[in-house]
């Protein structure tokens, strides 16, 4: 696949810290803070008392400070929805703008800094890395089939580049293509506060516990985890050709040309481009009669943890 690095103005990190940031992340979040050992990472949302999402991010525990990894824009949001929480907790929660930036490494680059690690400071699939030399930074390698990761580092970008050989750098859709891959929606800030859990498939994911306690939105997360019926099912589609690129929806049509479902967005893939589709929850999984604005759609899959077997369908 293609290699590629995106700098930290891709990235908004927040951090938490101080003797209560378990307890007072634990209340709020809908992944179990509790049970993150120090030195992993867990995939995580926040929403709002209405069941919706605010905002998606990788939860890192490093040192017994906690850092929430998301797309640029999306902190503020979050940060000013926890506020009123925290003046009842021992802690302190920051935008990160310092002398630390997250990077995110893309196929063989991925590789090349995930070989320098000298050692794992955890255990477990979900364990951080310490690259060489970067003592006080870590490196988060996410699961799936194309190599990728996030890189927490004081290291600057030249520094970065000069380790993985001057790398090309990456788009922000480039990015999310490979979250596509892994089942991920990329939530930005004009999603915050839309859609449910489910909507998403985060509840499919890991985004969401459901044997934690309470937390904002647990009430009506649980009901429609246990007692919902969704309608609709996202999936991801390979488009033949470059999709339209102009503001509206596109909809999908099936052999007969009915219209069957929308393409929400699209992520260039190599040569190619994902889409992904919102669908009838009960539309069969033959994907390869679909077609968006007279572009065929070569494969498909269902949008959860399938994709990553089927990832390498994908491969440009």
């Amino acid at each position: 696949m293609h290699s590629f690095v995106i700098g930290s103005d891709a990235f908004d990190v927040v951090t938490v810290s101080g003797k209560d940031a378990e307890r007072f992340l634990q209340g709020q979040l809908t992944c179990n803070v509790c049970e993150l050992a120090n030195n992993h990472w867990t995939h995580g949302a926040c929403c709002n008392n209405k069941g919706r999402v605010i905002a998606a991010f990788v939860l890192v525990r490093h040192r017994d400070n906690f850092h929430l990894c998301m797309t640029r824009g999306v902190a503020p949001l979050l940060i000013a929805a926890l506020q009123k929480f925290l003046p009842f907790y021992k802690c302190t929660m920051a935008l990160q703008a310092g002398s630390y930036h997250l990077y995110g490494l893309a196929g063989e680059c991925a590789n090349k800094v995930r070989a320098s690690c000298t050692d794992s400071i955890g255990s477990g699939n979900t364990a951080l890395l310490q690259p060489a030399g970067d003592t006080e930074g870590w490196l988060c390698w996410l699961a799936g089939a194309n190599p990728c990761a996030l890189w927490w580092s004081a290291q600057p970008a030249s520094a970065v580049s000069q380790l993985c050989e001057s790398v090309a750098a990456g788009t922000n859709a480039q990015w999310e293509a490979l979250g596509l891959l892994r089942g991920l929606y990329p939530l930005s800030w004009q999603d915050s506060g839309e859609y449910t859990p489910q909507d998403l498939h985060f509840d499919a994911s890991g985004h969401v516990s459901f044997n934690k306690g309470c937390y904002t939105g647990q009430e009506i997360v649980a009901r429609m985890h246990y007692r919902g019926k969704p309608k609709k099912q996202l999936c991801v589609l390979l488009l033949a050709s470059t999709p339209p690129q102009d503001d509206a929806k596109p909809v999908l049509t099936d052999a007969t040309g009915t219209t069957v479902g929308t393409v929400l967005l699209t992520r260039p893939l190599g040569e190619r481009w994902l889409a992904l589709a919102q669908l009838p929850s009960d539309f069969p999984a033959a994907f390869d009669t679909l077609a968006c604005a007279g572009q065929t759609a070569v494969a498909g899959c269902e949008f959860d943890e399938t994709v990553i077997q089927l990832s390498t369908l994908f491969s440009p």
